[in-house]
C-alpha cells in the first residue's frame, strides 16, 4: 500500500470514523482519492479504543468461512479471499504496526489499543484526510454523478464522487440509541434485516435463575450447543463457560448468540456438556470403582462441588443416595444431565453490552467490491452488513477486508471511466 500522490481519482466521503472507516480512508488516500471522513461522535475510533479490554484484538491468524454467520457464504468467500494475510500484513506495516499472536489472536505488540488508534490517525493526517466530527449524517443522496451528504442540523451540504458507508452496527456504549447507518442504507433503497445484539451473554428463564444463583461465579470448560424450538440443532461451541446469577456468559456462549435472532423468549435453549470428553464407558467404570459413594463424593475430581446439587435436583435423586442403590434409570439420568444441562434462553444481553450487532444489509445487495447493487458509487462495509464473526478479531478483520475490497473497486471504476 504505497501512497501515490501523482494520481487523483476523485473525491470520497467515508461515513463513519471507526476502524473500517479509517482503514478505508488510509487505503483510499494512498490510491489517489481525496478523502473526507464524517464521524457523528466528537472523535474517531472511540469503540476501537476499548476493544479487547483496551488491548485491541485486531485480527486473527486463522480466518475461515466457518468463523462467520451470514446468509451469503459465496459472496463472503470472495471478500475474504481477496484480502489475503500478505495484504493485511502489508497494510499493518504501512501503518507502522507490529503485531504479536496470542494463540491465533493478533494484538499490537504494545498490548494497547491506543497504538492502533494512533497509527491510523497519524497515517490519515499524513495522507491529507479531512475529518469532520460531530457530523450526524442522516442521508446520502445521489444527484447526477455526485453524492450529497446531508447532516441532521442542515448546516453542511457536501458533494463527492463516491461514498463508503462504514457506520458500524448498533452495539456498544458509544452507539447511543440508534445507528443512522441503517437508515441511510434504507433511504438509498437497501434492505435491512432485523438487527440484534451478538457476542453477548445469555439470560435464562426466571425458574432456572434459582438454580443459577447456586452456580454464580463459576467458570468451567464445557461444550455448549444451541437449539431452536424443541430439538433443531443450530451450532456447538467449546471453551470456558461463565455461570452467573441470571444466565451464561463466556466466549462459547457469546459466539452462539450470533445465531439468535429477534425471536421471543423460549425460542432457543442451550445445552451445556460439562464433561465433553467423558464417555459412557468412563461413567460405567467410575460407577463400579466408586459404587459405595454418594454423588457428593462420586463426582470429586470431575466436577466443581457447586454443580452436584443442581445435577441431582434435575434428576430427582437425593444427594445422599449411594451409587450402588440407584436404579439403571437414575444412573442413566445422572449421565445424561452431565452432557445435557439445559437452560432456556429468555433473552440475550442488550446492545450497550454486546460486542457487535448481527443483522443489517444483506451481503447479496453488494458486489464483491462492496459496491451497492442499487446505487452506483456507493459502498457498504463492516458491521452494517449481515455478517457476524466470532470472538477473536474476526469482525475487525472483516471490516478491513471490506475497506480493501471497496477501494479496489473504486480504483477499477476510476480507471475504466
Amino acid at each position: 500500500m504505497k501512497e501515490n500522490k501523482s494520481i487523483v481519482r476523485g473525491s470520497l466521503a467515508v461515513i463513519g470514523g471507526g476502524y473500517g472507516g479509517l482503514c478505508s480512508a488510509v487505503m483510499a488516500s494512498a490510491s489517489g482519492f481525496d478523502v473526507t471522513v464524517f464521524e457523528r461522535q466528537d472523535k474517531t475510533l472511540k469503540k476501537l479504543a476499548i476493544t479487547g479490554n483496551g488491548r485491541c484484538n485486531i485480527s486473527n491468524q486463522k480466518i475461515d468461512l466457518s468463523d462467520y454467520v451470514t446468509g451469503d457464504v459465496h459472496s463472503l468467500e470472495k471478500i475474504l479471499s481477496a484480502f489475503s494475510s500478505e495484504k493485511e500484513n502489508a497494510f499493518f506495516r504501512e501503518l507502522g504496526l507490529i503485531l504479536r499472536a496470542d494463540e491465533s489472536r493478533l494484538y499490537p505488540i504494545t498490548g494497547k489499543a491506543s497504538s492502533v488508534t494512533d497509527a491510523l490517525r497519524y497515517k490519515c493526517n499524513e495522507s491529507g484526510v479531512t475529518f469532520i466530527c460531530d457530523a450526524d449524517v442522516t442521508e446520502v443522496v445521489k444527484k447526477g454523478s455526485k453524492f450529497e451528504i446531508r447532516l441532521r442540523d442542515g448546516s453542511f451540504e457536501h458533494f463527492f464522487d463516491r461514498c463508503i458507508l462504514a457506520c458500524g452496527g448498533s452495539a456498544g456504549v458509544y452507539k447511543e440509541n440508534a445507528n443512522n447507518g441503517y437508515d441511510i442504507a434504507k433511504k438509498a433503497g437497501h434492505t435491512v434485516k432485523p438487527v440484534y445484539p451478538a457476542l453477548t451473554k445469555v439470560i435464562c428463564s426466571s425458574v432456572e435463575q434459582k438454580e443459577l444463583k447456586k452456580l454464580d461465579g463459576i467458570r468451567s470448560r464445557a461444550a455448549v450447543s444451541l437449539f431452536e424450538g424443541s430439538d433443531k440443532f443450530i451450532a456447538r461451541e467449546s471453551g470456558e463457560v461463565q455461570f452467573t446469577a441470571t444466565g451464561l456468559s463466556g466466549i462459547p456462549v457469546f459466539d452462539l448468540t450470533r445465531y439468535m435472532d429477534a425471536h421471543g423468549a423460549g425460542h432457543y435453549y442451550v445445552s451445556v456438556d460439562l464433561l465433553p470428553g467423558f464417555s459412557d464407558d468412563d461413567f460405567l467404570e467410575r460407577t463400579e470403582l466408586f459404587s459405595k459413594r454418594t454423588p457428593e463424593t462420586f463426582f470429586t475430581g470431575l466436577l466443581l462441588p457447586q454443580f452436584i446439587p443442581v445435577i441431582c435436583d434435575r434428576c430427582g435423586i437425593s444427594i445422599h443416595k449411594n451409587i450402588a442403590d440407584m436404579t439403571y434409570n437414575e444412573l442413566d439420568s445422572l449421565k445424561s444431565v452431565l452432557h445435557d444441562l439445559r437452560f432456556t434462553v429468555d433473552k440475550t444481553g442488550d446492545m450497550a453490552n454486546a460486542q457487535i450487532s448481527a443483522g443489517g444489509v444483506p451481503l447479496s445487495e453488494v458486489d464483491e467490491h462492496m459496491g451497492s447493487k442499487i446505487v452506483k458509487g456507493l459502498y457498504i462495509i463492516g458491521e452494517m452488513l449481515d455478517v457476524a464473526g466470532r470472538c477473536g478479531g474476526y469482525n475487525l478483520h472483516f471490516a478491513a477486508a471490506g475497506a480493501y475490497n471497496a477501494v479496489e473497486g473504486m480504483k477499477n471504476d476510476a480507471e475504466n471511466r
